[in-house]
C-alpha cells in the first residue's frame, strides 16, 4: 500500500507552527503586561512557553506520523476513525479560540485604547484558531486518503477451513 500524504504533511505542520507563533505572541503579550498585573505572570509565562513548544513538537509528531502512514505496506483504513478525531479536535480548539479572539477583537475595535494590548491579543488567539484549522484540514484529508485506497480482499471462507 502507498498513501500520498504530502499536502498533509505541509499543511498540518505549517498549521501547528502558526499555532505555536501565536502562543509566542500571547507569550509577549504577558511578558509585555507584566507590571500591569502581579499575580500569575511565572505561570503564564510557562504555559505560553511551554504551549508553544508543545505545537512545535506536536508539529513533528504528525509529521513523523504522516511519514509513518506512507511507508506503511499494510491497508490502514482502521486509521480513518483515529485521523477524523484528531481532525474533529483541532477543529473545535479552533472554534474555541476564534470565539476568544473575536472578543478581543471586539474589545480593540469598540473601546478606547486603555494602555492594554487587546490587538495582540486577538492576533495571536486567531493566529492558535487558524492553525488549529489548517490542522483540522490536513487531518481530515489524511483520513480520507487513508479511507480511499481499497482493501486488498480477503481469502475466501473455503480456505479457512481445514478440509
Amino acid at each position: 500500500m502507498t498513501y500520498s500524504l504530502r499536502w498533509q504533511r505541509w499543511v498540518v505542520v505549517g498549521g501547528f507552527i502558526i499555532v505555536a507563533v501565536g502562543w509566542i505572541g500571547y507569550t509577549a503579550l504577558v511578558w509585555h503586561d507584566r507590571f500591569s498585573f502581579v499575580g500569575g505572570i511565572r505561570s503564564n509565562l510557562i504555559f505560553g512557553i511551554a504551549s508553544s513548544v508543545g505545537y512545535a513538537i506536536l508539529a513533528v509528531a504528525s509529521w513523523s506520523l504522516f511519514r509513518w502512514i506512507e511507508r506503511s505496506q499494510h491497508p490502514l483504513a482502521g486509521m480513518t476513525g483515529v485521523l477524523r478525531l484528531f481532525a474533529l479536535g483541532n477543529l473545535c480548539l479552533a472554534l474555541g479560540l476564534a470565539a476568544i479572539s473575536y472578543y478581543w477583537s471586539n474589545l480593540a475595535f469598540t473601546r478606547p485604547y486603555d494602555g492594554r494590548t487587546t490587538i495582540v491579543a486577538a492576533a495571536s488567539y486567531g493566529f492558535e484558531s487558524f492553525g488549529l484549522l489548517l490542522g483540522a484540514i490536513a487531518y481530515w484529508g489524511a483520513a480520507s486518503a487513508v479511507g480511499a485506497v481499497p482493501l486488498s480482499p480477503s481469502p475466501p471462507e473455503e480456505s479457512l477451513v481445514p478440509a
